[in-house]
């Protein structure tokens, strides 16, 4: 029964480690995305790429609207245009969640990890709203959350092949 116990733990964990580890992997890499929102029951689609570079991060968002954001270690410049409008914002000025783990990927060490099955877990957290990852593969997973304003969220991230 002893052993039972231990390789029923040992096989969660493992499965609980390669998830998030299955994540991480694929947002080291080029991602294209697709966001669905909820706002007041009127759904949103949002489109666009994230690339990874040396020290860099660049999200393009495709549409509805053109916008490019390119992030580094101090700062975002976001460009928008539409309105033919570029701005900074200091790295430190930001608290998203989401936002750090498209930029760092996820550290096990500052948040709750509950899994469900080998291919969705939940980050169960104090501060902000839980966010599940769903149908994790080595190409692509998903995201659900409700952001700062209670705006529903569904993410799909899959690598772009070259």
């Amino acid at each position: 029964m002893k052993k039972l116990i231990s390789i029923l733990i040992f096989f969660s964990l493992s499965s609980y480690s390669d998830a998030v580890e299955e994540v991480n992997r694929v947002l080291k890499k080029d991602l294209s995305y697709q966001q669905f929102t909820t706002i007041n029951d009127e759904k949103k689609i949002s489109t666009g790429v994230i690339k990874k570079s040396d020290g860099e991060t660049i999200i393009e968002v495709i549409s509805p609207y053109k916008e490019k954001y390119v992030i580094n270690k101090d700062k975002i410049i976001v460009y928008d245009f539409e309105f033919n409008n570029t701005s900074e914002i200091e790295i430190s000025n930001i608290d998203n969640l989401v936002f750090d783990i498209i930029l760092y990927g996820i550290d096990k060490s500052k948040v709750n990890i509950d899994l469900i099955d080998d291919k969705t877990f939940k980050l169960s957290l104090i501060d902000h709203n839980d966010i599940e990852f769903k149908n994790i593969n080595p190409e692509s997973f998903s995201v659900t959350f409700d952001d700062n304003m209670n705006i529903q969220n569904y993410i799909i991230f899959k690598l772009i092949k070259s």
